[in-house]
C-alpha cells in the first residue's frame, strides 16, 4: 500500500492543494483511498466535507496526534502535512511514508527554506539512494514561460 506524505514545513507552498488532489486521484481510479490530515487547520477534512455525493470515497484519519499505519483495507494513504513539521513528526513521517512529495513554489524565499528542509530530510535516511527514491518535488504554480519552469 503505498503511503504518499506531502510534506514542507514552509506555510503556503501548496501541501494541502496537492494532497487533496493526489487523494482524489487515487480514489477515481477506484483505490480505496485515506486522506490524513495533520495539519491544525484541517484544510483538507474540511475539503473532504465539501466533496459532492456520488464521486468515489475518500476515507479520513481521523487521529491528529500519532502517525501509525492505517487500517487494513485501504490500499492507497495521502497524508497532508502542517508548516513548521520538524523533530519526531518528520522522523514518523518518514518512517511511514513510501514516498514523500514536497511542493516548492517559484520563490527564492520558497527555494532556500526548501533547500534546508531537503538537507535535514536526507539526515534522516540510511542512504542517499533511499532518499532519493523516496523523495520528490513537485513545482507549485509555475508558470511554464518563465526560467523558474
Amino acid at each position: 500500500m503505498p503511503v504518499v506524505a506531502v510534506v514542507n514545513p514552509k506555510g503556503g507552498v501548496g501541501k494541502t492543494t496537492l494532497a487533496t488532489n493526489l487523494a482524489g486521484y487515487f480514489a477515481t481510479n477506484r483505490h480505496a483511498t485515506m486522506l490524513g490530515d495533520f495539519d491544525r487547520q484541517q484544510s483538507a477534512r474540511h475539503w473532504l466535507g465539501l466533496r459532492p455525493t456520488g464521486v468515489a470515497p475518500i476515507l479520513t484519519w481521523e487521529t491528529r496526534d500519532e502517525i501509525q499505519r492505517p487500517p487494513k483495507g485501504v490500499t492507497h494513504v495521502v497524508l497532508d502535512t502542517p508548516a513548521q513539521i520538524a523533530g519526531k513528526r518528520i522522523a514518523d513521517v518518514v518512517r511511514v511514508a513510501d514516498r514523500i512529495v514536497v511542493p516548492l513554489q517559484p520563490s527564492m524565499f520558497d527555494v532556500l527554506a526548501t533547500q534546508q528542509f531537503l538537507e535535514e530530510l536526507k539526515a534522516g535516511f540510511a542512504n542517499l539512494r533511499r532518499f532519493q527514491e523516496t523523495v520528490g518535488i513537485v513545482g507549485m504554480r509555475v508558470d511554464t514561460r518563465t526560467r523558474a519552469a
